[in-house]
């Protein structure tokens, strides 16, 4: 009976280790997880600078040709009285700038240009790009992403002009045509030249139809 009962404990003391091994290796797994995929510098995308008055603003992971712009946007809408043509022009680059480079972008929720949209419209857009230039993103929370995406280098806007605007129950006597072409660091067959509509909300320009010219 003692031997039996030794054998017994023997056997508990080797079932409540294996146990704790295995809480060991869930927990470290956990861990090592989170920290890959939620708290690495990489996965982490933050805002680093806001427009007063204004929707746009500057996350971290900008590349310099956007950084560029943005700073040229905010100089133009600290003037009292903002050149609406110029305006027009740099968030036409801008937009252009985000929503075509994909390299800086995390996943394919990661939806650039958005801030220049309509706000009416922004759902559907976001929508409609997950569906489409954004489809085959893959993720990149990690950092080991090996796809090759593309990144504008450079973006000239070559016609500017005033048009009215009416579709979609949006309309603006004096909206904005604007066409833009693009560069990129590698051709990889996506668009070089857009056209891009801007109407008047409130303050501000707001995209309301672009695509392939």
């Amino acid at each position: 009976m003692k031997t039996k009962t030794k054998r017994n404990e023997k056997n508990s003391s080797f079932s409540i280790l294996v146990v704790f091994l295995l809480l060991g290796l869930i927990i470290g797994g956990c861990y090592c997880f989170y920290q890959e995929f939620f708290n690495s510098d990489t996965g982490s995308v933050t805002v680093v600078s806001k427009m007063d008055d204004y929707p746009y603003y500057l996350n971290s992971n900008a590349t310099r040709l956007y950084k560029k712009y943005y700073k040229l946007l905010e100089e133009e809408l600290k003037d009292s009285k903002v050149d609406e043509k110029e305006y027009a022009k740099l968030v036409a680059q801008l937009f252009s700038i985000d929503f075509y480079t994909l390299s800086n972008k995390l996943t394919n929720q990661d939806i650039g240009g958005i801030q220049f949209i309509s706000p009416s419209l922004q759902e559907k857009f976001s929508s409609e790009s997950k569906n489409t230039v954004y489809k085959y993103i893959e993720n990149n929370i990690s950092g080991k992403r090996t796809q090759e995406l593309p990144e504008v280098k450079k973006v000239e806007v070559s016609n500017i002009e005033t048009v009215s605007y009416n579709k979609n129950n949006l309309s603006d006597s004096s909206a904005f045509k604007v066409l833009v072409e693009l560069e990129y660091v590698v051709d990889l067959g996506y668009p070089e030249s857009l056209e891009l509509f801007f109407i008047h909300e409130d303050n501000k320009l707001v995209l309301v139809e672009f695509g392939e010219k």
